[in-house]
């Protein structure tokens, strides 16, 4: 007994450790460059590639800040419904035609995405899908030919996409079928994003009340909404199309 005991103390010790270790993977904070395809061989795992061209995230990832993520090829990545994305650093996608990240159970959604303060994001043809949200608390965020998609709010998310401040791009960016606001912006900040040639497409499933596009203030900014198109779903009747507000007294500028 006492030998079964010491051969198997190993083992079990052994798979608490690559418990811990997949528990989440951090970036090296060391000022290179990834691809996912890079991630895939340092990780230990939270990072697996199941095919070509197809990542599979199993637990939480953070980009540390001085680090870079590099999309640059068409690829899915899928996230598990347990972990999150939380990016401190510069966040690139640039794919030839198209890229996903999306939930790895499409009915599962993953926990979202987080651009935390002072993260520089410039996604373009990016396609993202089935997730928890996405909270933006950089004023360095350009979105172009991507979309968002059937995202359902959590506890740090009230819509698909949530700003804090700052002017940031969103242009020709599709938003449909999200739970709550495809764009919102909270009534104390200060978020002037510039919304031009987008579709927003039957969101706000839940029916509450908050429109499509939900902003509040500016700040010394001025928030512009041109050339978009807004189409609802009557069955949604608490769902509104654009709202602006300035409840609390906060300068906001509006075209």
């Amino acid at each position: 007994m006492i030998r079964s005991f010491r051969q198997l103390l190993p083992l079990a010790v052994g798979l608490l450790f690559a418990h811990a270790t997949n528990a989440q993977y951090t970036t090296p904070n060391t000022g290179l460059s990834y691809t996912l395809a890079d991630l895939v061989a340092i990780s230990g795992g939270v990072i697996t590639a199941p095919s070509a061209m197809s990542y599979l995230q199993t637990a939480d990832f953070i980009l540390a800040a001085n680090d870079t993520l590099l999309i640059n090829e068409d690829l899915t990545w899928a996230v598990a419904s347990s972990a999150a994305i939380n990016i401190f650093g510069t966040f690139i996608s640039a794919p030839p035609a198209a890229a996903v990240l999306t939930a790895a159970n499409a009915s599962l959604q993953y926990d979202g995405i987080r651009f935390e303060d002072g993260s520089t994001i410039d996604l373009q043809r990016l396609s993202i899908t089935d997730g928890g949200g996405i909270k933006s608390l950089t004023d360095q965020l350009t979105l172009s030919y991507c979309t968002i998609s059937n995202h359902v709010t959590n506890a740090t998310t009230g819509s698909a996409l949530e700003l804090s401040d700052g002017k940031v791009y969103i242009d020709h960016v599709v938003f449909s079928g999200n739970e709550y606001a495809a764009i919102s912006s909270a009534a104390n900040g200060a978020a002037a994003p510039q919304i031009t040639h987008s579709t927003f497409l039957q969101n706000g499933f839940g029916n509450t009340n908050r429109p499509q596009i939900n902003l509040g203030p500016s700040g010394t900014d001025t928030t512009l909404i041109r050339n978009n198109t807004v189409i609802g779903n009557p069955a949604y009747t608490m769902v509104g199309g654009i709202a602006f507000s300035s409840l609390m007294g906060i300068t906001g500028y509006v075209v």
